[in-house]
């Protein structure tokens, strides 16, 4: 598990999105202000995104998508997890 404050490491793998003015605009009128809630202020955003990565630091499983209401099933994380070396 990673906490990415600020999506910095999100940011340098190309998975993150600035939502635009139009966009935060309507979460404002909700009374919604994501600068409020983030530890650096700021908007980027990281996508829904499961990397997988093994003990000798090698990517084996990643899921990213690029739109935010998606998200990766459990069952294919857990396939995922099962398909690890052991050692």
């Amino acid at each position: 598990m990673l906490s990415d404050t600020g999506a910095r490491l999100a940011s340098t793998r190309g998975i993150t999105f600035d939502p635009s003015e139009e966009g935060l605009a309507p979460q404002r009128i909700l009374g919604v202000d994501i600068r409020t809630t983030r530890a650096d202020g700021g908007t980027v955003l990281p996508m829904p995104t499961v990397l997988i990565v093994d003990r000798d630091h090698i990517v084996r499983f990643v899921d990213i998508h690029p739109d935010y209401t998606g998200r990766t099933e459990v069952n294919e994380i857990l396939a995922a997890l099962h398909t690890l070396p052991s050692s």
